[in-house]
């Protein structure tokens, strides 16, 4: 296993607006293969969806992986939901 924490970022999101999301990182248990020869983490991003947020009633988000290394066998993000907050940009 190895854990590690991530910033989330924002896809999405209308011109014009700011979507604050709270925590701002994750952090994410991977189960791998044994032995892994390079930093599966290396190249992983996590993001919310704005169109998530807009169909919400809660303001709560689900957390996306970027993409699935080879070598991961499965993940759990903590928190898998998040709070967000949608502002004008200034």
């Amino acid at each position: 296993e190895i854990v590690r924490s991530f910033p989330v970022t924002v896809v999405n999101i209308p011109e014009g607006k700011q979507l604050s999301i709270y925590p701002s990182n994750v952090t994410v248990n991977f189960r791998t293969v044994f032995p892994i020869a390079d930093d599966i983490t290396e190249s992983l991003g996590f993001y919310i969806d704005y169109n998530d947020y807009a169909s919400s009633k809660s303001g709560k988000c689900p957390v996306y992986i970027s993409s699935k290394p080879k070598d991961m066998l499965s993940y759990e993000i903590e928190p898998s939901m998040l709070d967000c907050v949608l502002e004008d940009k200034l």
